[in-house]
């Protein structure tokens, strides 16, 4: 008996895996296991659509929108990384002026590509139906927690890729006199301008730092500076010579007890817009693809055991610095 069993083994081990056919499987046959026939079977169809039309109650997706606007693309892309020395060469010594009987003079205008990947990024949180059993939608409101998770670390990426593209100007704006913050900021977008060659479009403020702008000109004691104390975002926006400001107030854990802000006590400046193209010279952005359901958010629901449920929540995306020109920074102490 015991030497058939070995035999019986030994056969199957020598017999290769057939791939599973779906509804065409032979029975008493062992078959692979089919990854889609998985994905088919936990797929949510209803969280899904939860989950592409979730709104957090905060404004992480709006941060993340400010600082890396996305741009749709394929899992696999190609995108220009923009070097815009060119873009600005002028003819200082009559370059241009033809003498008779020769050419123009000839230039040139080269492109650099990159070539990028999406990563396949989520999360999976397992649920003890004991824990919900009286709970109204349950299921959404797990996975509203996993999206407001995966946007904090996209926020986070995105905010510290920007960052380390930026000069840094250490600032001091608290209660003594003379204090102009919106002109300090002001000569950071004629500084980006001097070194890309445009003028930047955005204006970030962490909340510590909008604060102490605040301080800083009710500390003046005059008209102006109480006057510009009550200025909203939109406003500095404009009065430093930008299109949009953005003041950001989202935190994310670092120990058990602490929080620390996403975008620290600093000011950026930098180039960014909504509605990008891979030719766009945004400094950051943030490229998107669809997940195989052809949304941008997929979400599973796989019944482990009688008592436990794991919801997944997947996308694609890769952030990435696409103009290193200009950003600027001012970290600001009070």
């Amino acid at each position: 008996m015991k030497q058939d069993i070995v035999q019986t083994a030994e056969a199957f081990d020598s017999q290769p895996i057939l791939a599973d056919r779906m509804g065409g499987n032979v029975p008493d046959v062992i078959y692979g296991a089919n990854e889609s026939r998985f994905i088919e079977a936990t797929f949510s169809e209803p969280l899904t659509a939860f989950a592409v039309g979730y709104k957090d109650p905060g404004q992480l997706q709006e941060l993340l929108d400010f600082i890396a606007p996305v741009v749709p693309t394929t899992r696999r892309f190609e995108y220009a990384y923009a070097t815009n020395a060119e873009e600005f060469q002028a003819e200082t010594n009559n370059e241009d002026v033809r003498s008779i009987g020769a050419s123009f003079k000839r230039v040139e205008y080269t492109t650099h590509k990159a070539v990028g990947v999406t990563y396949n990024k989520g999360l999976t949180i397992r649920v003890d139906l004991d824990n919900v059993e009286d709970q109204p939608l349950w299921e959404q409101i797990y996975t509203a927690r996993i999206m407001r998770r995966l946007l904090r670390a996209e926020a986070l990426r995105a905010y510290t890729v920007l960052a380390a593209l930026a000069t840094n100007t250490p600032l001091v704006w608290n209660a003594t006199a003379g204090l102009d913050p919106d002109q300090d900021i002001a000569d950071l977008v004629v500084a980006f301008a001097d070194s890309m060659g445009m003028n930047p479009t955005r204006v970030l403020y962490g909340i510590n730092a909008w604060q102490a702008r605040r301080k800083a000109h009710r500390a003046q004691n005059t008209a102006g500076g109480f006057t510009s104390s009550q200025q909203t975002i939109d406003e500095v926006a404009v009065g430093v010579g930008v299109d949009e400001g953005f003041i950001s107030r989202e935190r994310y854990s670092t120990s058990a007890t602490a929080k620390s802000k996403i975008v620290l006590s600093t000011v950026l400046v930098y180039m960014s817009e909504a509605n990008q193209s891979n030719e766009d010279p945004s400094n950051v952005k943030r490229f998107v693809s669809n997940t195989q359901g052809g949304t941008p958010f997929r979400v599973f629901r796989q019944v482990v055991n009688a008592k436990l449920v794991d919801i997944t929540v997947e996308h694609y995306s890769n952030i990435l610095p696409t103009a290193t020109l200009g950003v600027q920074m001012a970290t600001i102490a009070s």
